[in-house]
């Protein structure tokens, strides 16, 4: 049998289109490989191309074999743990609804129900979505992205409360702070794009770093700055580690996050300062207020109450205190969630919520970390890490441990922009996943593809 007509039995036998020409590519290989090394023994070439093939064993079960393998696959635990938070997030919803008169007017059962709707759509039409085409197009998608959101920040986004929060299309708003959390895995895609490239490629990508950072500086969400910064550091530092870049990794990583670490302290002493313009008013009173509560009387009011909260709660039950979330706490089925519950139901009750999530931020990691496509794993520990520094923000938040902050509790807070950019963001995730053995493994520039070991 010659080496065209087996690797056409072969293919013959995958189901996966997207497949074939990779397996094709990889099929030939061998058989040169193999041939190459009968000719160094003697034999020509003709005799050793049939004996090669020969060694690659019957075509139509390495055909069936390499079907089994390479061919999408659907993450259904995964789907059904986000099936079981979709359903615990509305049944949260109602339960605040039911017990807060302004939150029940402001909560509309049916139009949350539309947000899940709409975002588990758009999270399975991702999934079937070749995750790849962000990494071939990571540039121009980052640069379009940062484009967007510097023209709405500075020209026609919607101030709220200080803030440049929205955009308005069609009359509806969208928030550009949940938004910019889909930034985070299209960084991780920027930094493969950058892979086997020295230190201009090191300061190419913490361009592409500071540039989110600052729009949120100047929306000014100092938060979500702070979120952004230490999530794309984080996929640098990976990066770095994982010998993406032809550089001294300690000459690169130590002044980074030796800045990243004196940071806050130069924030403190700017907010403290007599004459300073990096922060707004209201920022430095928050840092001052939550820093030095009892000097700034009741600039603290929000932080406090949770704390007082906290203090009065009970494992089971409703706690100790005549405070009620929804007479002093601003937008509880958005930014309040675990406190409402601990002051309701109890400390358990919010521990419920904490457990789900992690179990998903958990399975999140797991996922990203296992694939053998660098892309893939990238992209995947940005969705992770998207997720879990909003859940940590949050649950910090919740507890009067972090200032209040633009954070949104993915899956479990109420709001359009934020249900939908959560279920993206897992959307990508479950792409990866679906074509973890289609998408080819590149081991560098220059090498052969390896899509398996050995036939």
């Amino acid at each position: 049998m010659i080496k065209e007509e087996y690797i056409r039995t072969v293919t013959d036998q995958l189901r996966c289109e997207k497949v074939k020409g990779m397996i094709s590519e990889e099929i030939g290989n061998h058989i040169d490989d193999q041939a190459d090394a009968y000719e160094q023994q003697g034999m020509n070439r003709e005799k050793a191309l049939y004996e090669a093939v020969k060694d690659m064993g019957d075509p139509v079960d390495t055909g069936v074999s390499l079907d089994r393998i390479h061919r999408p696959q659907m993450a259904w635990k995964m789907l059904l743990l986000i099936g079981i938070i979709s359903i615990v997030g509305m049944v949260v919803q109602v339960m605040i609804g039911s017990q807060d008169v302004d939150a029940y007017v402001n909560f509309n059962f049916r139009k949350q129900l539309m947000y899940v709707v709409i975002g588990s759509g758009i999270m399975l039409l991702i999934c079937f979505v070749d995750y790849s085409t962000v990494g071939r197009y990571a540039g121009a998608i980052g640069a379009l992205f940062c484009l967007f959101l510097f023209i709405n920040i500075f020209f026609t986004g919607i101030t709220f409360n200080g803030s440049v929060r929205y955009i308005r299309i069609f009359n509806i708003n969208i928030s550009m702070a949940a938004l910019m959390y889909l930034y985070i895995p299209i960084y991780g895609a920027i930094l493969y794009r950058h892979r086997e490239e020295g230190y201009r490629a090191v300061g190419s990508c913490l361009i592409w770093l500071i540039i989110p950072v600052f729009l949120a500086m100047r929306m000014p969400l100092m938060g979500l700055a702070l979120n952004l910064l230490v999530a794309l550091l984080v996929l640098l530092t990976m990066a770095v580690i994982k010998g993406w870049f032809a550089v001294n990794k300690k000459i690169v990583l130590l002044p980074i996050w030796g800045v990243f670490i004196l940071s806050p302290v130069l924030i403190i002493v700017l907010a403290f300062g007599r004459k300073q313009t990096f922060l707004t008013a209201y920022q430095a009173a928050r840092i001052k207020a939550f820093l030095d509560p009892a000097a700034l009387g009741g600039a603290d009011y929000t932080v406090g109450r949770v704390r007082e909260l906290v203090r009065a709660s009970r494992m089971v039950g409703m706690n100790r205190s005549d405070i009620k979330t929804y007479d002093y706490l601003p937008s509880v089925n958005i930014d309040y969630i675990l406190t409402h519950l601990i002051s309701y139901y109890g400390i358990l009750a919010a521990a419920v919520i904490v457990l789900l999530l992690f179990l998903l931020i958990r399975k999140i990691f797991r996922v990203a970390l296992s694939q053998k496509n660098q892309l893939g794993m990238i992209m995947g520990c940005g969705c992770g890490l998207a997720y879990g520094i909003q859940a940590a923000t949050y649950i910090l938040q919740n507890l009067g441990i972090w200032p209040t902050t633009e954070v949104f509790l993915p899956l479990f807070s109420y709001g359009g922009t934020g249900t939908v950019v959560s279920y993206t963001l897992l959307g990508i995730l479950l792409s990866i996943y679906r074509y973890q053995n289609i998408i080819p493994v590149r081991a560098s520039k220059g090498k052969r593809l390896r899509l398996f070991a050995a036939l």
